[in-house]
Order: structure tokens, then C-alpha cells, then sequence
């Protein structure tokens, strides 16, 4: 299975209102081809690698017990926002909230602290656990793709 229908795969497991609405948006972006990541993932496919890297590195970390499906929703779609249609941004807004902002448009049911933890997960405010989750996580797939390695789901150790 590619990374595209092991992702879309994920999405569908969860089945929540919206999600059907959720993957045709996703197909019409460049979500599982652009390698919009900055600094870290610059290669077609980063920002999909980085989003399964984040999943990974949330559940082997997941000391609090969270939700799994709260922890693939957070993982995938935190940098939903960085896709684009034909070049252009859904809105003008920041990244996180621009992803929020997009679940929210296909009519994907997000829990507040999914919510939370996808249009925080740039801020040092460590309080609520699956955004601090999110955030750690974030940094980690930055850190382990610093050396370029070539993703492979559940492959790679991260340990905080």
C-alpha cells in the first residue's frame, strides 16, 4: 500500500461527518506531492512523510493515554493548511488555523482539543496534552529529517 491510500485509508477508519467532503478536498490539493515542509522534507512527498513521521512519533509517546483516533486526526491534518489548489492558499491565514479552517469547511467534526492542538501546535503553551503531544512530535519529525532520510511508516525510533 503507497503512502497516499495508507493515509486516505486512516482517514476512512475514523469515518467521521465531513470526511468523504474532507477527501475530495485533499485530492484537488497537492497534499501527498508537495514538499512545502520549509526547512525540513524538501522532496516531493515531505509533507505527507512529515505527517505520518508526526503520527509515529505521537502514539510510541503517547504516555497520557490520548485517543488514538484524536492522534491520527492531529498528526495528519496539522499542516493540512500548507497544501495548496493550484497554487493558492485556502485562506490567508497561518498554517494552523488555515488547517482548521479547512476541516471545518468540508464539515469534518473535530474535538475541541483536536482543534485546539492542530491551530496551536506552533505555540509554547504546554498545558493541554494533545497539543503538547502535537508539538513535540512536530519537532521531533523536524529534528530526524535534518539528516534526510527517506520516510518509511514505523520505521524510525523517536524517543523524546
Amino acid at each position: 500500500m503507497d503512502k497516499k491510500e495508507r493515509v486516505l485509508s486512516m482517514i476512512r477508519e475514523i469515518n467521521r461527518p465531513g470526511t468523504e467532503t474532507l477527501i475530495d478536498y485533499i485530492d484537488t490539493t497537492n497534499y501527498f506531492t508537495t514538499a512545502k515542509c520549509y526547512s525540513h522534507h524538501k522532496y516531493e512527498g515531505g509533507l505527507v512523510d512529515h505527517s505520518l513521521e508526526v503520527l509515529d512519533a505521537m502514539l510510541k509517546n503517547n504516555d497520557a493515554g490520548l485517543s488514538s483516533e484524536s492522534i491520527t486526526v492531529a498528526a495528519l491534518f496539522h499542516d493540512l493548511g500548507k497544501a495548496t489548489v493550484d497554487g493558492k492558499k485556502f485562506s490567508s491565514s497561518f498554517h494552523p488555523i488555515r488547517s482548521v479552517q479547512i476541516l471545518n469547511h468540508c464539515g469534518y467534526e473535530l474535538t475541541k482539543e483536536e482543534a485546539d492542538a492542530i491551530s496551536g501546535h506552533h505555540t509554547r503553551n504546554f498545558d493541554k496534552p494533545l497539543r503538547s503531544l502535537l508539538r513535540n512530535a512536530d519537532g521531533i519529525s523536524t529534528k530526524v529529517n535534518t539528516r534526510k532520510q527517506k520516510y518509511i511508516f514505523g520505521a524510525l525510533k523517536m524517543d523524546y
